[in-house]
């Protein structure tokens, strides 16, 4: 139940009896002393937000999802977007993977490397996450929550990693139609000499 006055009042209906009749009521107050005013800030900013959560709170707040990653990565945490969706988690990909590349959005099998042209062609499947800087292991979470990653590998070059396992990254070119495996080392060496560029998107939630 929400009120314009009071906020966000939650009701929990039990199953059982709760050995308290009497519940615990908090109330929070806000006191202006003086002439000074508080002033709320309402205006949702328009940049994503991404939040890092770690050792049992909030850690930190930011706008480039690759910092949180980043941030998260150094603080055993995860990233969550401003609806709440897990972007990234330290510990939870899967050992191994391979999207079908049919249920890969055809924005991301292009393999651009142009964050605006990608978001225009991705429309409202979901919202671009420029990961550049993050380590291949670290942006492979992205592969196993079904998330293809675009990765450069050249001045004019770049593919869809697609999948994964203990051996390989399984890479889609766009440019032969054709997926292939790649050594990891071998990968990721190929990924640092290119800048460690990549890109993923989070899907939008369907309401």
């Amino acid at each position: 139940m929400t009120n314009s006055r009071t906020g966000t009042q939650i009701r929990l209906a039990l199953t059982e009896t709760p050995e308290i009749q009497e519940p615990l009521v908090v109330y929070a107050k806000m006191k202006n002393i003086g002439d000074d005013r508080i002033i709320l800030d309402t205006q949702i900013p328009e940049e994503d937000i991404y939040y890092v959560y770690a050792k049992g709170g909030l850690d930190s707040t930011f706008t480039d999802p690759a910092l949180a990653l980043q941030r998260a990565d150094d603080q055993t945490g995860v990233v969550l977007n401003r609806a709440q969706q897990y972007v990234w988690e330290r510990g939870n990909k899967k050992t191994k993977l391979t999207l079908n590349l049919e249920d890969v959005p055809e924005a991301m099998k292009s393999a651009s490397l142009d964050v605006t042209a990608l978001q225009e062609a991705l429309g409202d499947e979901g919202t671009i996450i420029d990961l550049s800087g993050c380590t291949l292991d670290s942006v492979l979470y992205e592969v196993s929550a079904q998330r293809p990653v675009i990765a450069k590998t050249g001045d004019n070059t770049s593919v869809v990693i697609i999948g994964y396992d203990e051996y390989n990254t399984y890479l889609y070119d766009p440019q032969k139609g054709e997926t292939y495996p790649y050594g990891m080392n071998d990968s990721t060496e190929l990924f640092e000499k290119a800048g460690n560029i990549f890109i993923s998107y989070v899907e939008k939630l369907k309401l």
